[in-house]
């Protein structure tokens, strides 16, 4: 789309607010804010869509936030967003589950644990508002120490 002079203006303004949907609430302190529609989501994670327990994550997903706060210690923080109290209480149950399932293996198999993908989820702290879940996380030490060395780069979101 090509726009010149007023409509400049007003193009802008209904691509960052389509359908008079109101503008996203970043935190403007965070080092990364990222949002990213639910079904778009789940198209992504083929468990949120499989018939196991943690499918009820993706049911009626509306958006997903990550965000990742700087400090001493690295935190990402993701919100769950969903259409209704019902979905929303299903998924936090999961979720609560999966944190549990995290600690069970770390505190019964440390080694095991450790070489899990995802076993630093097991420090995560799980809380819900209404329809939006929020999932609180240290980030792994092997993360912080690759985003410590990362440079300016190009992110190729498609050709991963």
């Amino acid at each position: 789309m090509i726009t010149t002079g007023d409509a400049r203006a007003r193009a802008r303004e209904a691509f960052n607010h389509p359908l008079g949907r109101p503008a996203i609430k970043a935190d403007e302190a965070a080092l990364v804010f990222v949002r990213i529609d639910g079904p778009s989501f789940v198209r992504r994670i083929p468990a949120l869509r499989s018939s196991r327990w943690i499918s009820v994550i993706g049911q009626k997903l509306g958006f997903v936030t990550l965000v990742l706060r700087s400090g001493k210690v690295g935190v990402i923080e993701a919100g769950f967003g969903y259409a209704d109290e019902d979905s929303a209480a299903w998924a936090e149950a999961a979720m609560r589950d999966a944190t549990q399932a995290f600690k069970r293996r770390r505190d019964t198999d440390p080694k095991a644990a450790s070489a899990d993908r995802l076993g630093w989820l097991a420090d995560a702290s799980v809380d819900r508002a209404d329809r939006i879940i929020t999932v609180t996380a240290p980030l792994p030490p092997r993360l912080l120490a690759d985003l410590a060395k990362a440079d300016t780069a190009v992110l190729d979101v498609e050709s991963q």
